[in-house]
């Protein structure tokens, strides 16, 4: 629901954003395509061959798309994030939302 929040809040006049779910389209998907924001699915499943081919997808997205950012959203998708910047020759930051979360929590 977070990443949710933040593109909701986004200024897409600024930019283009695009969702990249390693699983299933969660239930949150379908209310960021409500934003006009497209989601892709990779249904990755566990094991070696699904994650190779995974990261491939993703090297080839990061290649095509260009983008000037890149953000993993939790560790699974810090490390497909990561990897396919890496693949790619792009630049990537990590955010972990621990933080955020926390000083959320306790700011209100």
């Amino acid at each position: 629901m977070m990443l949710y929040k933040l593109l909701r809040e986004s200024r897409q006049s600024e930019f283009v954003p695009i969702v990249i779910s390693l699983k299933t389209s969660g239930s949150v998907a379908s209310r960021i395509e409500e934003l006009g924001i497209p989601v892709m699915s990779l249904e990755l499943d566990s094991g070696v061959t699904p994650f190779l081919r995974a990261l491939k997808v993703l090297r080839h997205v990061v290649r095509t798309y260009q983008p000037a950012l890149i953000q993993g959203w939790m560790y699974h998708g810090n490390l497909a994030a990561s990897l396919s910047c890496r693949l790619a020759n792009r630049l990537y930051y990590g955010i972990s939302d621990r933080r955020f979360s926390h000083f959320q929590t306790k700011n209100g």
